[in-house]
């Protein structure tokens, strides 16, 4: 007979045999809901749970078996795990419309079918972002295009027929655009960087279009692509010239062996002392005061004529003396105001190929360059010394009874105008409109369309036959063209200038050609202010004035002409100055009295065509024009004002 014994209920707990078939249904249940595998982790017996007083309720008891409900959920899975997204399918998988698990290089159910898988996207990239980064490629291939082709436009033949052979031999826009952009990397690495600066013009960034003509050999340039002077020292150099200069001549005695020492010694002191009489000159024309710094030149030309500066050499000066001398007299004559020298030195200037030594040279260093750099000062010092000998033989005329200037003929101005062109065409290499770069090379060429500029104004209404005697060769230009080619190219030159170096060093020099061109755009504005080029001319005198003012830091002289041209500027042409000269603390320099009187014999800029002849010649100056201004100003101006004043300028220009 077998027994079977009975498992004790838990706890005990009894059992009936409802409860037990139930037990064993749920059993069964549970065994078809778990997975493959964990019936027999369900068929082994468990261990007899323990005893506790505190029997959880939520116990599940079957026989042997214990099984609380909280293991029960853990080992029940709640359904099938979800499946992770896929971004973006391959195109064989969207081709067959199937399910595509997104692996790479190939996916599932390619590999169980067998097939290629390809992908249209990139890694962790849907379809939408694909199709947005190959419009953009398609975008920039297209730009690279139009790019290519406007190099195959603007380039010569040689380098657009290679551009043409890289497209031949199928490099793609891009190659082709990065290797014309960059170059060849070892050129590029080799090539040392950049260490130059350029302005930018004020209000109009842009070089004005009349200027581009394809006849202004300027912008075809090769090189297209700075302690005040305190009183107390001026003051002692006044000193001093006054003494040297009132010295008398020693009068050589009998047996005496230090006269010929003592009069050689007489002369080299008198060679200084002109010198500084023409430095004293520049130092009173900075102040407003030529007038006064005027009587040190002509005191300095009378002692040049004391010591026959100006003729032949004595054969028994050394050579130094001798080429000091010469050099101090072409300064002087230079230098004068016509007419007082009606010739020039009898000594003449040698060639500067041939005797280079006589003028010496002048070398500069660059940044970022390890070479010097010649000035050409030979070539520049004889260019300048014809140039001026022109020029006094013009004034000569223009002043030949002493007085006011004489308007010339129309003949006299073709006979200078001819000197002139001459005198250009005539220029050593250095020296040519495509290779001047520095600043006093260029400010010969600003002097020289100055001097035109002046010429041809009270003939530019006129023709060249008018009054020319027969068999003259006339230019093929008329006067009206000759005047606009040179007002064309003098402002090609001031606006290359501020490129390259700006207004900010002290330049009496350069003023005055800032000031006449700041005159002829102001009055060209105001002739026909509606004119559809009027913004070019705004930025022209903008420009102009900015250097006036930038020069009115240091020169007294360019704080009276800068109140001129205030005054003659329009309202609203002066606030853009303001904004872009950065002058808004300076109003002192508009509104306020001069700190002194101007006693200038500056004159003042004449620049209307229709000007009449005899008003020209009245030989208004600068001192006159600004001492009504000056009176005005100080009569209606308080002791202390603590704001600024409207302007109340009645000055007529």
């Amino acid at each position: 007979m077998t027994m079977t014994r009975t498992p004790e209920p838990a706890q005990g707990g009894s059992s009936s045999p409802d409860e037990h078939t139930s037990a064993l249904t749920n059993s069964a249940s549970l065994r078809r809901l778990l997975p493959v595998g964990s019936e027999e982790s369900l068929s082994r017996p468990l261990a007899p749970a323990r005893s506790s007083a505190s029997t959880s309720p939520s116990s599940t008891t079957t026989g042997r078996t214990t099984l609380t409900k909280t293991q029960a959920r853990s080992a029940v899975p709640t359904g099938r795990s979800k499946r992770q997204a896929t971004t973006a399918a391959c195109g064989a998988c969207r081709r067959r419309k199937s399910k595509c698990n997104g692996e790479r290089p190939k996916c599932s159910a390619c590999h169980d079918r067998g097939t290629d898988c390809e992908y249209d996207t990139n890694v962790a990239e849907t379809h939408a972002q694909a199709l947005k980064r190959k419009y953009d490629e398609l975008q920039s291939s297209k730009s690279a295009a139009e790019k290519v082709f406007e190099i195959l436009q603007t380039k010569d033949e040689k380098e657009a027929g290679e551009v043409f052979q890289r497209i031949r031999r199928g490099a793609d826009p891009a190659t082709i655009l990065r290797h014309i952009t960059f170059g060849d990397a070892l050129i590029q690495l080799a090539l040392a960087p950049d260490t130059g600066y350029r302005y930018e013009f004020p209000y109009l960034p842009g070089m004005p279009a009349f200027l581009q003509r394809h006849d202004n050999v300027y912008l075809d340039s090769e090189y297209w692509n700075p302690a005040n002077i305190v009183y107390m020292f001026l003051a002692e150099a006044k000193r001093l010239f006054e003494i040297d200069s009132e010295l008398e001549r020693p009068i050589p005695m009998l047996n005496d062996p230090h006269g010929e020492r003592r009069l050689r010694e007489w002369e080299e002191r008198r060679l200084t002392t002109i010198q500084a009489g023409l430095l004293l000159n520049v130092l009173y024309l900075f102040n407003g005061s030529d007038k006064i710094g005027w009587r040190y030149s002509l005191r300095a030309i009378d002692m040049a004529h004391e010591i026959n500066l100006f003729g032949a050499a004595q054969p028994e000066m050394d050579r130094e003396m001798r080429n000091v001398r010469e050099f101090t007299a072409w300064i002087v004559f230079t230098w004068q105001r016509a007419p007082i020298m009606r010739h020039p030195p009898q000594v003449p200037l040698p060639d500067p190929i041939e005797n280079p030594q006589w003028y010496g040279e002048i070398w500069v260093k660059y940044p970022g360059s390890q070479s010097r750099f010649p000035t050409h000062l030979g070539f520049m010092f004889k260019a300048k010394a014809q140039l001026w000998t022109i020029m006094n033989d013009l004034s000569l005329l223009s002043f030949r009874d002493g007085g006011l200037p004489l308007k010339m003929s129309s003949s006299q101005v073709l006979e200078f105008y001819n000197r002139l062109v001459n005198w250009l065409h005539q220029l050593p290499e250095p020296l040519s409109p495509r290779k001047i770069v520095t600043p006093h090379q260029m400010k010969l060429h600003m002097h020289f369309y100055f001097i035109l500029i002046n010429m041809l104004r009270p003939i530019v209404t006129s023709e060249w036959r008018n009054g020319i005697p027969p068999g003259k060769t006339i230019p093929p230009c008329t006067p009206h063209d000759a005047y606009l080619n040179a007002t064309i190219l003098f402002e090609t030159l001031i606006r290359i200038y501020y490129l390259r170096h700006g207004f900010e060093a002290l330049d009496s020099f350069l003023m005055q050609f800032l000031g006449a061109l700041a005159y002829m755009t102001i009055d060209a504005i105001a002739q026909n202010p509606s004119a559809p080029h009027v913004e070019t001319l705004r930025s022209t005198a903008l420009l102009a004035t900015k250097g006036m003012w930038e020069q009115a830091q240091s020169l007294y002289v360019a704080r009276a002409v800068l109140r001129l041209l205030a005054s003659a500027m329009r309202p609203e042409d002066v606030q853009l100055l303001k904004k872009f000269a950065n002058v808004e603390a300076e109003t002192d320099i508009y509104a306020a009295p001069l700190e002194q009187p101007v006693q200038s014999d500056w004159p003042t800029y004449v620049v209307r065509l229709d000007q009449n002849p005899d008003t020209v010649r009245l030989g208004k100056t600068l001192s006159s024009k600004l001492e009504r201004l000056s009176l005005d100003l100080t009569a209606s101006s308080p002791p202390v004002e603590s704001t600024p004043r409207p302007r109340n300028w009645s000055v007529i220009l």
